[in-house]
């Protein structure tokens, strides 16, 4: 089948073996996929993979072969897929909390730039049919703005930080929650002013939206790059400021927004292209975070 691997030279369109299932694994017929930032940062090696890794992590397709152990899924059933699973042998994951060491699509395990990727059974979420599967390709980039809901308020007025895709998607998220929101580096304005309970950081310079909070507010932080930050303790003591890491929520969540129209996503994502021009749509994502770039890889699937 076809799929962009990663090779030292870079990310190329290649012919690769056709994946089985385990037992517990469903294999997926990919119909879209979309681009972020973690994506680019695998095809350019800024994140290490296994040469010849399949890259991509966010899908939308039919299922088309089953597991022996797999049970309440059947071929041709939409589907999206969790990109990340427990790695099983972290303390996090004996205790039954959040891994610490997930492994990820695209990253750990070949990923969404084919025609095909497998998956565990338990990460396969299905989608109802009337929801398109171009959108249905956008779950998880909804469900990651969704793990910030849990820590903001209705009413609450909240500054969301970053000019990209991502954050505007968080802005809108919140706007629909029933938060009063303000965007620095977005459509909506510079974010000016002061005495926000919450300010979300999406572009890795959390420091300077401290001054920003109210006393007793709330920092969240949702880049993902792996660095180092400095924060002014001081400033954080004597205003009560709360400092905090949000991931993903609820994927069933995440669709069934999408599926009722809770928000408007569709001028957020780029016509998809097919995988024989990644060059080009990897080329645009690069170049800026306006819209998703996405691939269109199924043959004859709905374009709407």
């Amino acid at each position: 089948m076809r799929a962009i691997v990663r090779e030292e030279g870079g990310p190329r369109l290649a012919r690769v073996p056709e994946p089985v299932p385990a037992a517990d694994e469903v294999v997926i017929d990919v119909a879209f996929a979309g681009v972020c930032r973690s994506d680019l940062a695998a095809a350019d090696g800024a994140i290490a993979v296994s040469p010849g890794r399949v890259l991509g992590h966010e899908l939308a397709g039919r299922v088309r072969a089953l597991g022996a152990a797999v049970r309440g899924l059947a071929a041709g059933d939409p589907v999206t897929a969790i990109p990340f699973s427990p790695c099983g042998a972290c303390a996090a994951c004996a205790a039954g909390r959040r891994c610490v060491a997930p492994r990820w699509l695209g990253v750990d395990e070949d990923g969404a730039f084919a025609e095909r990727v497998r998956v565990p059974a338990a990460a396969v979420v299905p989608l109802p049919p009337g929801l398109p599967l171009l959108r249905g390709a956008y779950v998880e980039p909804v469900a990651a703005a969704l793990g910030a809901l849990p820590f903001v308020e209705r009413g609450a007025r909240v500054l969301v930080a970053g000019a990209g895709r991502i954050a505007e998607l968080t802005a809108r998220v919140l706007a629909a929650h029933g938060a009063i929101v303000a965007r620095r580096g977005g459509v909506d304005g510079d974010g000016s002013g002061s005495g926000f309970d919450v300010a979300i950081e999406h572009d890795g310079d959390p420091a300077r939206l401290l001054p920003l909070l109210a006393s007793g507010g709330t920092l969240i932080l949702k880049s993902r790059a792996r660095r180092a930050i400095a924060l002014d303790i001081g400033e954080l003591v004597a205003r009560d400021l709360v400092v905090r890491g949000a991931s993903h929520g609820s994927f069933a969540a995440a669709i069934d927004w999408l599926h009722s129209g809770a928000i408007a996503i569709d001028d957020l994502l780029a016509p998809p292209r097919p995988l024989e021009a990644f060059a080009e749509v990897l080329a645009a994502a690069r170049a800026g975070e306006s819209h998703k770039q996405m691939f269109a890889i199924e043959p004859g699937v709905e374009r709407d």
